[in-house]
């Protein structure tokens, strides 16, 4: 059975200006948070994040798609 079959989506993130190709991807699964890191329409990272609560995983993805 695939994991990734077992979450829901909570939000999407986009960049703007010179990261405007860049899109972060939060999940939450039964265990805890997944983010998502693309850039040009490709995966470039894929971040368990379990023992770390949604405010460090929205955190991640808001520091993705503004470059820091």
């Amino acid at each position: 059975m695939n994991d990734k079959l077992n979450r829901t989506m909570l939000s999407e993130y986009y960049g703007s200006d010179q990261y405007s190709t860049r899109v972060a991807k939060l999940f939450h699964r039964w265990s805890g948070y997944e983010v998502e890191f693309w850039d040009n329409e490709e995966l470039v990272q894929f971040k368990s994040m379990f023992e770390k609560s949604k405010y460090y995983a929205e955190d991640a993805c808001e520091n993705w798609v503004t470059g820091i």
